[in-house]
């Protein structure tokens, strides 16, 4: 039998542990964490508790190597030096002890190192640095060792079995606070990467042309979250590679350099993939020779590519041996692919600027024409300004040929120029060869370009101004003929690009037109009259980039003016039908009744059989075929019609149609321009549709940085981050409503909504059954979208007659689960294009990221406040080791707050009643003097009764429904219950068995005064806590029996006492 104070010091051990674990747990419970406070103190505490003295240690081992991340303090210096060697770590086969530990899996102990050790110098080590017996513990997460906690005894002496398992204990424990440090380090890196790319987002939607400012954003980012001394970001310009943004202290090449081997990220653009070079001075020399001569340890180059060509690369370095994670070069991988946007996005951009100047000059041209239709020099003057502005050449001039001489017709550049140039060519003399500009246009009859005519061995300086060194001449075309040579010179040697060479050619098709019509009249003024109306067609599109309507008027009011037409209507295909979209003429107004995409139409024959349709008459007997031109005829008293399809890459999008009242027919002049017209409106409703789907992705670019942006600085707030989504989702797409809804069992419950498209009695917070009759149903159980163009028509929407017609919805998926949908809905019936269904499952995404990372969020925080909860109860246990009723109120107020509950009761059972041992509730003095004095005995059906009875957790989800309790046949237990004080309030409860040795010794209850079942970790929560209470009375117990056993062993002492001094005189014996 255990002496006193054998028993005094094993409980005062057990206090000491108990307080050790809980300071552990306080420490864990810091936040932000703090891995090496948890660390330290429990390699602290375990040394000091086990009697290891300075002997602890605590290595972290990641794959196969390992370091020391803490020990106890040990003043000796060479004891200092040998851990600070092991601090920096090394491969685990080099460390004895970890090592072990490893191999087993388990724990290890070595009774003296002095003579276990492997090697010599180690057991030489331990008897110098006075370390004998040894253990070691591994650190297990998720079945992987990701660490051990060894202790070191300065003599030979094993570790008794408590020993060992508080050593485990620590041991568990700091596995946790690795795991929290690793899971709070990615969960704050995740939101710093969303961050930065809500800030890049934000640089592209702020700065469409602004390609600096968005790749100093990049540059800038780059470096910050991939942890590089610097980045940049490098673009090919003429096959070379240079610097474009930078961001750093380390220095940039200045001259640009080839896309090619002896650079890193030259390497990376040439083929096209991530290059990483963990240490750049460990490659042969040469190999880098920049990054070699400049120190550069580590280097990683990411391609900025765009549909299978590079443009370029971001670069990032290091001083130091540190190669990058595979998160930091997805993230690089991401910035690049944010570069390559923004520089296609500037690159679009400007070649829509680019096309609108052209087109804006050639209407200048055009204009030209029409104000002076027989002023050629003007017209032509005009031409070779126009060609020499927009071709970034220094003197321009068109070449006049008459019987194969040469005359100046219009030059452009600086005096000096213009007339050295006019003194050229006064008479000269042409003819085809290879000695000039000229005479290689007049053999090759195509575009000529001479780079540098100093260079080109065929050239002869004679036939020269001597004004240029690049030269480009284009022949003036009529049908087979030379009319003339549209030149175009730089003085210094620079060829021009093909986007130049396009543009001059196009000026010289306009300088040829605009000779033949001033040497045929009557041809030129129809040409000079089709040119303006083309001219007013091509302002009207600069004028309305956004808005095809004024320019199909344009072209329905030109077409009937310059084609001899009274009427003029421009239809569009919609489905089976051609709706009119512009209207020009003094006939009758177009048919209320759209136009029928047949061939009994003129404009349905043009679309179906691609190409113009000419009936002059449509009342005559050849034109019986055309029956619905006929219907219309008389209403609209018209005869002559003609129709020519609106052609977009070789498919019909509509038809122009001309009408007029006699049946006169039109000419094929007349004909050629109305398909001119057609053209011309192709080309606007082309434009219209690239403006608009350029903005579209934009406001989608804009909307989805809102998105980013709200959900980086409200995280966790989820309402202000899903109010977001729906706001913007709901602009976007036109909608006159969205909602998100998520997933609960069989309903689903509403978080946001937007919009006026659903009754006011739809707010956060409604909740709908999962079913068929509603598309947010349909689509969480069929996990695809629903599009329901028109509720009228799908049998299976409840109230079809209410609400909106046209409806979309989208499930929102976490692990191939739907777990909520977005919705969207128009009142009237109008259904959503496939990119509008598109960017509403974009939305859903940014959605069930923000529920995900809510979710995570808030099991965290729960996940923390149940540790603790239990600390606390922990530290009552540990402070009142013999008083238990501390612990009781530190259990039921704990387990009360965690799980959503107005009132707990613990009780002990004797077998027969209960009796109440700590409450937590509203003010019930009176309920709990009532229990105290008329305990409840066990009952059969009663919640408390089943617990101890099953020996399970018992639960009532309503007892308002539960035949034991409020829907009781029994008058007198419906009555019991309403008269039991607080608790006739309740409606939700559960019951915890206490169990010691699987006996019931008590039981724990929680009560809720709304109908809410408690959920599985509630539940494991309180079993928890019943846990704890069963410690705790089992701790009481165990001290009382001591204390019993340790009186009576006194009594019996003073007994014997008395005997062995009075052996003879029985009195003094009998009295004690």
């Amino acid at each position: 039998m255990a002496t006193t104070t054998e028993i005094e010091r094993q409980l005062v051990e057990s206090l000491a542990r108990e307080a050790a674990l809980a300071e552990v747990l306080g420490v864990m419970s810091r936040t932000p964490p703090d891995l090496q406070a948890v660390l330290d103190t429990v390699v602290e505490r375990a040394a000091r508790l086990c009697g290891a003295g300075m002997g602890g240690y605590l290595f972290l081992v990641a794959g196969d190597r390992f370091h020391l991340a803490a020990v106890t303090p040990d003043p000796r210096p060479e004891v200092a030096a040998f851990r600070e060697q092991i601090r920096q770590g090394g491969p685990v086969a080099s460390a004895f002890i970890v090592k072990r530990v490893v191999e087993s899996k388990g724990v290890v102990y070595i009774r003296d190192a002095s003579v276990d050790g492997e090697t010599e110098a180690y057991r030489q080590n331990s008897k110098d640095f006075g370390y004998r017996s040894m253990l070691g513990v591994p650190l297990i997460r998720s079945g992987e060792i990701v660490g051990v906690l060894s202790l070191q005894r300065p003599d030979v002496r094993a570790f008794s079995d408590r020993e060992l398992a508080l050593v485990r204990a620590f041991a568990d424990q700091a596995a946790i606070a690795v795991e929290n440090a690793r899971l709070f380090g990615e969960t704050k890196e995740a939101l710093e990467r969303q961050t930065a790319m809500a800030e890049v987002l934000g640089a592209i939607a702020a700065s469409p042309t602004d390609l600096q400012a968005v790749l100093d954003v990049i540059a800038r980012n780059a470096a910050q979250f991939c942890a590089a001394e610097d980045a940049s970001v490098l673009l090919l310009r003429d096959g070379m590679m240079s610097s474009v943004a930078h961001h750093g202290p380390l220095p940039q090449p200045t001259n640009p350099w080839p896309p090619d081997h002896t650079s890193v990220s030259g390497r990376a653009v040439a083929e096209l993939r991530v290059v990483h070079v963990p240490d750049v001075q460990a490659e042969p020399p040469g190999m880098y020779p920049i990054a070699q001569e400049m120190g550069i340890r580590t280097f990683l180059a990411v391609p900025l590519v765009r549909e299978g060509r590079s443009l370029g690369a971001i670069g990032l370095r290091r001083l130091e041996l540190r190669p990058f994670t595979e998160e930091q070069i997805d993230l690089a991988r991401t910035f690049a692919d944010q570069a390559a946007i923004a520089i296609e996005n500037v690159r679009l951009f400007n070649a829509t600027k680019e096309a609108l100047d052209q087109q804006t000059a050639v209407a200048e041209v055009l204009g030209a024409i029409g104000r002076s239709a027989f002023d050629l020099d003007r017209v032509l003057t005009t031409i070779a300004e126009s060609a020499m502005r927009l071709a970034d050449a220094d003197t321009s001039s068109i070449v006049r040929i008459d019987r194969g001489v040469g005359e100046i017709a219009s030059v452009a550049g600086p005096p000096e120029q213009v007339a050295r140039l006019r003194s050229f060519w006064a008479g000269r003399k042409l003819t085809p060869g290879r000695d000039s500009v000229v005479g290689r246009v007049l053999l090759e009859r195509r575009t000529v370009q001479i780079e540098d005519i100093r260079a080109d061995p065929e050239f002869d300086l004679k036939n020269t101004a001597g004004v240029a060194r690049t030269v480009l001449g284009v022949p003036l075309m009529v049908t087979d003929d030379i009319k003339g040579i549209l030149l175009v010179r730089r003085a210094e040697p620079r060829r021009f690009t093909q986007a130049h060479t396009r543009i001059v050619e196009t000026f010289a098709r306009q300088a040829a037109i605009a000779m033949e019509n001033a040497r045929l009249f009557n041809e030129a003024k129809e040409g000079l009259e089709r040119q303006t109306a083309v001219a007013e067609v091509l302002r009207s599109i600069a004028g309305s980039p956004t808005d095809v309507a004024p320019v199909l008027d344009t072209i329905a009011a030109n077409a009937a003016r310059f084609c001899g037409a009274e009427d003029a209507v421009v239809h569009l295909i919609e489905g089976d039908a051609l709706p009119a979209k512009a209207h020009f003429g003094v006939l009758a107004a177009v048919h209320p009744q759209p136009v029928r995409l047949e061939r009994s139409s003129v404009a349905g024959a043009a679309i179906l059989g691609r190409g113009t349709v000419h009936v002059p008459d449509v009342l005559a007997a050849d034109a019986a075929q055309f029956t619905q031109a006929r219907e219309r005829a008389a209403p609209g008293g018209h005869r002559g019609m003609l129709a020519a399809p609106l052609m977009r890459e070789g498919a019909p999008i509509g038809a122009i149609v001309l009408r007029k009242g006699d049946p006169s027919g039109f000419s094929p002049r007349q004909i050629e321009l109305v398909e001119a017209f057609a053209d011309q409106a192709v080309i606007a409703i082309e434009n219209v549709r690239l403006f608009n789907e350029t903005k579209e992705a934009l406001d989608q670019q804009t909307a989805l940085s809102e998105v980013l942006r709200t959900i980086s600085r409200s995280a966790f707030d989820l309402n202000a981050v899903l109010q977001t989504i729906v706001d913007r989702a709901r602009a976007l797409v036109g909608a006159d409503g969205a909602v998100i809804y998520r997933r609960e069992e069989k309903t689903a419950f509403l978080l946001a909504r937007s919009g006026k498209a659903l009754a006011r009695t739809f707010e956060p917070g409604t909740r709908l059954p999962i079913d068929e009759r509603n598309t947010v149903g349909r689509a969480m159980l069929s996990m695809r979208r629903e599009h329901i163009p028109d509720t009228a028509l799908d049998p299976r929407v409840a109230n079809q007659d209410e609400g909106p017609r046209t409806r979309l919805a989208v499930p929102l998926m976490r692990e191939g689960s739907a777990i909520g949908a977005l919705g969207v809905a128009r009142n009237d019936v109008n259904p959503f294009s496939d990119r509008e269904v598109e960017l509403v499952e974009t939305f859903a995404d940014q959605a069930a990221i923000a529920i995900e990372n809510v979710r995570l969020f808030n099991e965290t925080k729960e996940a923390l406040e149940r540790q603790t909860a239990i600390s606390a109860v922990l530290k009552a246990i540990s402070t009142s080791a013999f008083d238990i009723q501390p612990v009781f109120d530190a259990v039921v107020a704990n387990a009360a707050t965690l799980c959503a509950a107005e009132h707990a009761y613990i009780y002990r059972f004797d077998g027969e009643l209960f009796h109440v041992v700590a409450t937590h509730g509203p003010a019930q003095p009176e309920y709990v003097s009532e229990l105290k004095e008329h305990p409840p005995r066990l009952r059969k059906g009663s919640m408390y009764s089943r617990a101890v009875v099953d020996r399970r957790p018992a639960v009532t989800v309503d007892v308002m429904n539960d035949p034991d309790y409020g829907a009781s046949p029994d008058p007198e237990v419906r009555a019991l219950w309403q008269r039991s004080g607080p608790l006739g309030k309740a409606r939700s409860g559960i019951a915890v068995p206490l169990l010691r040795q699987e006996e019931p010794v008590g039981v724990i209850g929680l009560w809720r005064e709304r109908a809410e079942p408690f959920t599985d970790a509630q539940l494991r929560l309180v079993n928890t806590f019943a846990d704890q209470a069963v410690i705790a009375i089992e701790n009481a117990r165990l001290f009382n029996e001591t204390k019993e056993a340790l009186e009576h062993q006194t009594a019996t002492a003073e007994v014997l006492k008395v005997i062995s001094e009075s052996p003879s005189d029985l009195g003094p014996v009998f009295d004690s």
